[in-house]
């Protein structure tokens, strides 16, 4: 009985150390799936951190070529108009030089008119 008892205590401290072996093997495991969930986490903040910084420099790119964009549109308006003007006044400086030639072309022939008038009447005379 006494060999019996003997056996069993050793079987029990085998069975005891056999468990605390795998206990020891198992939180192990569980330690080492922790630190690759926080490595994993840490990777995913980096790359969200990343990401959002990506974003917010797109953001500012279209913001800056939204803003050069309308001045371009504000400068091209704005020469569209300087030309529009120019033309204006050209047409009527044009305007103005026609009419003036029509005057002193209307004056020259009235000139002519009379001139050839007197001539007729000094051969007649």
């Amino acid at each position: 009985l006494e060999e019996r008892t003997v056996a069993v205590e050793l079987e029990r401290a085998r069975l005891v150390e056999e468990h605390q072996s795998t206990l020891a093997a198992l939180n192990a495991d569980l330690v080492e799936a922790n630190n690759d969930v926080d490595a994993a986490r840490g990777a995913l903040e980096e790359e969200r951190q990343n990401s959002n910084q990506r974003e917010a420099s797109y953001v500012e790119q279209v913001q800056s070529l939204e803003v050069r964009l309308e001045y371009e549109e504000k400068r091209s308006e704005e020469r569209i108009s300087v030309a529009e003007s120019e033309r204006i006044e050209s047409e009527e400086e044009h305007r103005l030089l026609l009419a003036r030639v029509t005057a002193e072309l209307v004056e020259a022939k009235t000139d002519l008119t009379t001139t050839r008038d007197a001539l007729d009447e000094e051969r007649k005379s």
